[in-house]
């Protein structure tokens, strides 16, 4: 990963954990219940999860991709010898 991603991408997951840290602490004072920590951890958890499916799965087209496995087969045909088979 070059640097310029890896800035860009950390600073987006900065920019998210900051997000959800200031929207649990001011929910929190609201008067929501004990559970509004579970919900933010699944929350989280929820973002992280479909954020890693995501990168999985993108690295496993462009890995595909890359070794061929998304060619279509090419078929040898038998030379016609004129016995009409």
């Amino acid at each position: 990963m070059k640097w310029p991603t890896a800035i860009f991408m950390g600073g987006g997951l900065a920019i998210l954990f900051g997000f959800m840290g200031w929207a649990f602490y001011s929910t929190r004072s609201i008067g929501f219940g004990p559970g509004t920590g579970a919900i933010v951890v699944m929350i989280v958890a929820g973002v992280l999860g479909t954020g890693l499916l995501t990168g999985v799965l993108m690295w496993l087209a462009f890995y595909s991709s890359r070794k061929g496995y998304d060619e279509s087969p090419k078929f040898e045909a038998k030379p016609d010898n004129g016995e009409g088979e």
